[in-house]
Order: C-alpha cells, then sequence, then structure tokens
C-alpha cells in the first residue's frame, strides 16, 4: 500500500484522545507513491473498541521531518557541476533511482559549459509550468519537493534542478529548462 512503513516509535504525550509521537519510517521516492520521509510525528486517535483502547490512522494527522530546504542547494549545484565535468556516474549518484523527469538530454547539453553555477531554491510553484513533476509523483510533490534555479551556466540557458527529500539529504528527481 501506499503509507509509509514505521520502523519504530517513542510515544511524546497521550492527551485524551489523541497519542502523538515521533515516527521513524522507512524513506524512499517513488513515482508511483511519492516520497516517505526518514521520520514524522503522527498525532494518532485513539478509539475505544472492545473494552479497550486502539491507534486508528482514520482521523490522524501526520507531519513529515524533512531535511531542510538549504541542503538543497548543494545537491543541485553538485549535479550540475558533475554534469558540466561530463561525469556521468557522480551525476547519476545524486539522483533518485527513478526516470529523471524535465527536458531530455539537459544534462548531456551541459557537459564541457563553463561558468560557476549560481543558484537560489524555491518551491515547485516556482516553475513557470511543474506539470512534469505533478504528472510523474502527483499533486503532494508541490509539498515535499524544491526547485533550485541555477544560471551563469556557459551556453545554457538558465535551468531548474527539481528535488525530492530522500532521509537526511535531497535527490535530484528532474532538470528542466528555464
Amino acid at each position: 500500500d501506499d503509507r509509509p512503513r514505521i520502523l519504530g516509535y517513542r510515544i511524546l504525550d497521550i492527551d485524551g484522545d489523541t497519542a502523538r509521537a515521533d515516527v521513524e519510517l522507512l524513506a524512499f521516492v517513488s513515482e508511483i507513491n511519492g516520497v516517505s520521509p526518514a521520520s514524522a510525528t503522527y498525532d494518532f486517535a485513539i478509539e475505544q473498541q472492545d473494552g479497550g483502547s486502539r491507534l486508528s490512522l482514520i482521523g490522524s494527522t501526520f507531519t513529515p521531518h524533512y531535511p531542510g530546504q538549504d541542503l538543497a542547494v548543494p545537491t543541485a549545484v553538485a549535479w550540475v557541476e558533475a554534469a558540466q565535468r561530463c561525469e556521468d556516474d557522480a551525476r547519476e549518484r545524486l539522483e533518485y533511482d527513478g526516470n529523471l523527469l524535465g527536458t531530455l538530454g539537459l544534462a548531456e547539453s551541459i557537459c564541457g559549459a563553463a561558468g560557476a553555477a549560481t543558484a537560489s531554491v524555491g518551491r515547485l510553484d516556482s516553475l513557470p509550468d511543474p506539470s512534469a513533476v505533478l504528472n510523474g509523483f502527483g499533486e503532494q510533490a508541490a509539498q515535499w519537493s524544491r526547485v533550485v534555479a541555477i544560471q551563469n551556466v556557459a551556453g545554457a540557458s538558465p535551468l531548474h534542478v527539481v528535488l525530492a527529500p530522500l532521509g537526511d539529504h535531497w535527490v535530484v528527481i528532474g532538470a528542466l529548462s528555464a
């Protein structure tokens, strides 16, 4: 199923009909199921059943813990620099294990390009057309993805590197010409 897989938990508080817990999850990035963070805070609804109490996912809330968006910038810049150096293996280590979304051949087109990339981070709605990411990962991508705008790569128009959180770091899921 598409729910995050719980690996462990620590109960923080029980207050009436709610139990709050810090939860360790199996982190992943998938075009089928989107993103599962490495950890989250759950506010589980407590239901009384058969003379006892049970936690219910219905009515529970989930607050994911993602790495800081400032960590997305060095990943995107390293990806661009590896593409500029034509180092496919180094570039691919910064990507998730699925199909890279966006402009086909973008990484190859900046192979050998000069210029020190400058970058700024934003959200998916900063893209003129985020449909490639939304179609690939679903509407929730607007919440968890980050877009790093890259400039100053010689011979290339500004480009956008799209990243997803994976555990405590970010991975590249797409690259688009601006």
